[in-house]
């Protein structure tokens, strides 16, 4: 099974020392684990744990999921029609296939597409993210044999629409063009 997470890193100083409220009872258990007074660990763990109860569910979340080179593939019930990269946001990018699995599910039934959703771990390293999220698609894409005439479509959500956008301008990739769901309005920097 190839692997498509990234390794953790820890965010600037800035970030350590938030207060953690309100976390449901897993969270609580997740955060006895975590080093005291830092809530990195805190994302960290839930983020495997995530990644492990999705993991550990009939295919991947239930379903036609298959995992596919370390990428979660979703086949449509009739010959496809085209391609998604689906890239999630922070956190919930560690399972997609799990976490965004009615919008998924939809646009394949409905759109007769073939889902690739490429998982990842957050990280402020935001071209680490991308490059090992389209990395994995491309494993995923030669291990499917996917055929050239699909459009493909790069589909992302929040931290997704961002390495969505990273990796349009990074790669020469063979895109139909890019939706982006409530896509960060950060300010660019040089």
């Amino acid at each position: 099974m190839a692997e498509c997470v990234l390794p953790l890193r820890a965010p600037p100083s800035v970030h350590r020392g938030l207060p953690l409220r309100g976390r449901t009872h897993r969270l609580r258990t997740v955060a006895a684990a975590a080093s005291p007074g830092n809530p990195v660990d805190l994302w960290q763990q839930a983020e495997r744990a995530l990644a492990a109860a999705a993991a550990s569910s009939a295919g991947g979340g239930g379903g036609r999921w298959e995992e596919v080179e370390g990428a979660w593939v979703l086949r449509p019930l009739t010959p496809a029609r085209g391609v998604v990269h689906f890239i999630g946001g922070a956190f919930a990018g560690a399972a997609p296939q799990l976490t965004y699995r009615l919008l998924l599910e939809t646009l394949s039934a409905e759109g007769s597409l073939l889902v690739v959703a490429t998982p990842f771990a957050t990280s402020f390293d935001h071209l680490a993210v991308a490059d090992q999220c389209q990395f994995c698609y491309d494993r995923a894409a030669r291990s499917l044999a996917l055929p050239a005439e699909l459009p493909v479509w790069g589909l992302g959500h929040s931290m997704g629409s961002l390495a969505q956008t990273l990796i349009a301008s990074r790669y020469a990739s063979r895109r139909a063009g890019n939706i982006l769901l409530s896509a960060s309005a950060r300010a660019a920097r040089p």
